[in-house]
C-alpha cells in the first residue's frame, strides 16, 4: 500500500514537472508564432541622415525577409552651418542660419528588400539576438535648389530670394550679403530627378527578439551610386556616389 502511494505521488509530481515545464518552455518561445513585423527606423550617416519604414516576413527561426522605403538628406562633409547676425546689419535683432556655398538639397527616395539572418539562440525573449542585416535596391535621388536671401546691395532694407546660377553667382556667394537661408518648398518646383541604386550591411542587435514590441539598434556600411554627380557643394568636387557608416535605432511591433 505504502508503495503504491509512492508511486503514485511520484507520477504525479512527474506530471506535474511536465506541465510546467511545458507551460515555461511555451512562454520562452511563444515568438516561434510570429510571423510579421513592422518598423521604423531612424539612422544617422555620415554624410546626414535617413527614415525608414519597413515590413518583414519571419520565414524560419534565424530569417527574416522584408521590404523597406526610405527617405532622407545626404551632406557634404565640408558644409558648415553660418549664423547671420541682424543686428550687426542695421536690421534689427534676430539670428537666421545658413550654409555658405551649398548648392543643393540631395535627399534620396530609396526602395528596396533585404534579409536578417540571426547568428544566435533566440529562445530567452530578454536576452540580445546577433544578427547580420544585408539589403540592397533602386534610389530617386531628389535635387532640390538651395535659396538664400540676399540683401539687395543698390537698395537698402530690401532683399531678394536666389538660387546659384552663373548670372547670380556673385551676389550668392558674397557672405556681406546674405540674410539667410529661404525655405526647402522654395525649390520643389526645380526638382530634378537622379535615378541610382544601393546595398547596405549591418551588424543588428535586437533586444527581445521574442517580444511583441521589436527594439533593436544596428551600425554598418551603405554605398549609394547615382547615374550622374551630384553638385551638392559650389566650390567642392561633385561625385555621383555617396559611401556612409550609419548607427540606426529601430522600434516596431510583430504579430
Amino acid at each position: 500500500m505504502d508503495n503504491r502511494m509512492c508511486l503514485s505521488t511520484l507520477l504525479f509530481s512527474v506530471f506535474l514537472v511536465a506541465g510546467f515545464a511545458q507551460k515555461r518552455l511555451n512562454n520562452d518561445t511563444k515568438g516561434i508564432l510570429y510571423t510579421k513585423e513592422k518598423a521604423f527606423d531612424l539612422r544617422l550617416l555620415t554624410h546626414g541622415w535617413s527614415a525608414d519604414v519597413y515590413w518583414g516576413t519571419l520565414k524560419t527561426y534565424y530569417q527574416t525577409n522584408y521590404y523597406r522605403l526610405s527617405i532622407g538628406n545626404l551632406n557634404h562633409l565640408k558644409e558648415t552651418r553660418n549664423t547671420t547676425d541682424f543686428q550687426s546689419l542695421g536690421l534689427g535683432f534676430g539670428q537666421r542660419n545658413y550654409r555658405f556655398g551649398k548648392q543643393n538639397y540631395v535627399c534620396p527616395l530609396q526602395g528596396g528588400w533585404g534579409t536578417k539572418h540571426y547568428y544566435t539562440e533566440k529562445a530567452n525573449k530578454k536576452g540580445v539576438s546577433l544578427a547580420v542585416n544585408y539589403s540592397g535596391g533602386i534610389t530617386a535621388g531628389l535635387v532640390i535648389p538651395y535659396f538664400l536671401d540676399i540683401s539687395n546691395p543698390k537698395k537698402k532694407g530690401v532683399s531678394n530670394i536666389i538660387r546659384y546660377t552663373k548670372e547670380t553667382a556673385e551676389l550668392f556667394l558674397n557672405q556681406d550679403l546674405i540674410r539667410g537661408k529661404s525655405s526647402f518648398f522654395r525649390g520643389i518646383k526645380y526638382m530634378s530627378v537622379v535615378p541610382g541604386v544601393h546595398v547596405q550591411t549591418g551588424v543588428h542587435l535586437d533586444w527581445g527578439a521574442f517580444d511583441e514590441f521589436l527594439k533593436a539598434v544596428e551600425f554598418g556600411v551603405q554605398l549609394q551610386v547615382f547615374t550622374k554627380k551630384m553638385p551638392l557643394m559650389i566650390n567642392e568636387e561633385s561625385r555621383p556616389y555617396f559611401l556612409n557608416l550609419y548607427l540606426s535605432v529601430q522600434v516596431g511591433k510583430r504579430s
